[in-house]
């Protein structure tokens, strides 16, 4: 009888084990879609690589043009200092490139348009410009539309090529301003600010 009993006992356990089964397969498959959502959750939308300006100066050949208007020549020689993960072999593998844009810019430029320091910081924005497209294409910016928030997720527009930041006091008013981070000629390169090392005019 004994025997006959223990066996009854197993028979009835049985069906028990059975219907714990599917349970373990649900909770176990949550489990995972848990961790996968985890998993993309915290890998989120990939971040753009810092912009770094080079160490050191990259010069170029001397150019002498014949300006807009053709009654006035321009000798000049320009340094650039490039974004840092562009090598300066990568801009001498595009020199003829690099030498065609700054001429195009020069030969398109009156004399006239060259009387102040605000003309210079216009035309070496123009030559960034001009070389960047030519190395790595033309840049599509983003244009801020009404009621875009910074990237703080503030009320601050987003930055450009010249960053002013303002420090606020505990009580979020204006304190102390900043000198600018950056002054560059291009936000995102690979030419990121020019420099004259020498220019002069003859009519």
């Amino acid at each position: 009888m004994r025997g006959g009993f223990q066996m009854s006992e197993e028979a009835k356990d049985a069906p028990k084990k059975k219907g714990k089964m599917p349970i373990i397969i649900v909770l176990a498959l949550l489990l995972a879609g848990g961790g996968f959502f985890m998993m993309k959750s915290k890998g989120g939308a990939p971040k753009k690589p810092k912009i770094e300006l080079a160490e050191k100066e990259s010069e170029l050949e001397e150019f002498l043009v014949n300006m807009k208007g053709g009654t006035t020549y321009l000798r000049t020689k320009l340094a650039v200092k490039l974004r840092k993960d562009y090598t300066e072999e990568k801009l001498k593998d595009n020199i003829g490139a690099v030498e065609d844009a700054v001429i195009t810019v020069l030969r398109d430029t009156s004399p006239d348009q060259i009387r102040s320091g605000d003309d210079f910081a216009k035309l070496k924005k123009r030559l960034a410009e001009a070389i960047n497209t030519k190395l790595e294409g033309p840049v599509v910016e983003d244009k801020p539309k009404a009621g875009d928030k910074g990237e703080a997720g503030d009320d601050t527009p987003k930055r450009s090529g010249k960053v002013t930041e303002i420090e606020k006091s505990a009580e979020g008013e204006p304190a102390v301003k900043k000198k600018p981070e950056m002054d560059w000629d291009s936000k995102s390169g690979p030419v990121l600010q020019i420099f004259f090392k020498s220019f002069a005019t003859q009519t």
